[in-house]
Parts: C-alpha cells; sequence; structure tokens
C-alpha cells in the first residue's frame, strides 16, 4: 500500500502535520506512516501520533539525511512536513523543511504550526503562472483532488506591467482571454474554476486562498530558493497560515 511519510518532532506542530498527513493519504489512499527522529524523547511525538491514531516510527541519527531516505522509497506518494515548532509570527520555514523541500523529488506538504486542518480536504488552490512546465506539473494533482470530489481553483494573477491590452470590448475579449488561458494551461478544465487577479503574486494569492477558505495552497516550483528565485513560494511558506503543497518541476 502506498504511504504519506508525516515527519513530526516534540512540539505541538506535530498534530497539524499528523492532521494533514491524514487528509492527504484520503486522496490515494495511502497510510499515514509518522516519522520521528529521535533528539532525546519521542513523549510529544508520541502523544500526537496516538491521539492521531497512527503508528509513529522512531529512529536516531541525521535528521535530513533519515528524512530524506524515507522520502525516496518507491511506495511513499508525498511527504508532511512542519514549516517551524512554534507560531511566534510570520517567519521564514525552519531548516530542516527547507532541507527537505529543496531535496526531495516527491511532493511535499508545508504546514504552519498554527494551522487548522480539516478532517478532510474540501477547496484547494492552485496558483499557475502562463508556463506549460507548470502546468503540466500541477496537472496530476488537480486530477486527484477533482477525483476526491474537492474543489480547485485555478488562480491567475496579472503583474501590472503584464496586464493585457482590451480595446472597447473588455467584456468579450477578457471572456475570450480566459477560455484560451484555460484551453492551454489547464488540460482539463472542465475540472477546475479559474480565478483572475491584478497586482502582485504573492499578495493575491495569500488574499485569494482566504477568501475563498482554501484548506490548502498547490505551488509548483523548480526547488531554488536562491538569491531572486522562487519569490512566490518563499512568501508564501512565510505567511500563509495553511499548508502549501510544492510540487517538483521537472528541469528541462
Amino acid at each position: 500500500m502506498s504511504r504519506v511519510v508525516a515527519a513530526i518532532d516534540n512540539s505541538a506542530a506535530a498534530g497539524p502535520v499528523l492532521a494533514a498527513a491524514k487528509a492527504m493519504a484520503e486522496l490515494f489512499p495511502a497510510q499515514v506512516d509518522a516519522l520521528y527522529v529521535e533528539d532525546g524523547g519521542a513523549d510529544g511525538a508520541a502523544a500526537a501520533a496516538a491521539a492521531a491514531g497512527v503508528r509513529l516510527r522512531v529512529q536516531r541519527g541525521p535528521v535530513e539525511r533519515l528524512l530524506a531516505e524515507a522520502l525516496e522509497a518507491a511506495d511513499v506518494v508525498t511527504g508532511v512536513v512542519g514549516a517551524r515548532r512554534t507560531p511566534s509570527g510570520p517567519r521564514p520555514a525552519g531548516s530542516t523543511c527547507l532541507q527537505i523541500v529543496t531535496s526531495a523529488r516527491k511532493p511535499i506538504v508545508v504546514v504552519p504550526p498554527q494551522s487548522r486542518y480539516p478532517r478532510r480536504l474540501h477547496r484547494v488552490l492552485a496558483p499557475q503562472d502562463a508556463s506549460l512546465a507548470t502546468a503540466s506539473a500541477i496537472q496530476e494533482t488537480i486530477d486527484l483532488f477533482h477525483g476526491a470530489a474537492i474543489d480547485v481553483v485555478v488562480l491567475h494573477v496579472h503583474t501590472e506591467i503584464a496586464l493585457p491590452a482590451f480595446s472597447d470590448q473588455p467584456h468579450h475579449e477578457v471572456e475570450a482571454w480566459t477560455q484560451e488561458f484555460l484551453r492551454r494551461y489547464c488540460t482539463r478544465p472542465d475540472l477546475v474554476t479559474l480565478e483572475l487577479r491584478v497586482g502582485v503574486p504573492s499578495d493575491q494569492v495569500l488574499a485569494v486562498a482566504a477568501d475563498m477558505g482554501a484548506d490548502m495552497i498547490i505551488l509548483g516550483w523548480r526547488q531554488n530558493l536562491g538569491v531572486g528565485r522562487a519569490e512566490l513560494v518563499r512568501t508564501v511558506l512565510e505567511r500563509s497560515p495553511r499548508p502549501v503543497l510544492l510540487l517538483p518541476i521537472e528541469a528541462g
């Protein structure tokens, strides 16, 4: 049977991570494999796993290496990791989290410690730029969510300098542009709702996710957090109070 690996620690953040892992496991279906890399006792992790009804696996050794090895297993469909231990205001994800998301070739759900995760997913937000690579990366996941009767909203954000110019019939031209965008970048446009916004992409993603009550944000990315790269991913991870599913985009 397929597995969802939930990497937890001894903090209160373990509860939201396990809740997210259980909700993801229902999509495949898969079983949740809770993993704790011991660093001085596992009481908190064990209590969280017991409360979630999930079996806990405890290992000793370098955290990043053991988590990477766990995620590389062929039967693992996705990983779930906490962004950080405490919800002490907006701040970047922790070093362990960033190591996992930049190296794992599997989809990874990053869960902020303040997340109140539902027992099942109802609606997800999938920002989409005008990129065939991004479209390809997220389409299989969109199909998966739709198959589980989860609403998928695709968001495209125009920056002001890239806003298309429309003539004296903007209503008809916006509709035509929308249909062309769906045709080109959504292989199954009948499965999604498209929202268009103008502004700073990260601000609009966070605002739309809040307005629509999204349970999760889906982002395709190339796993590069270098200077000037992945600004949307970086900002959403820092500021989102809801889980973020990161989907690796193959280089090419």
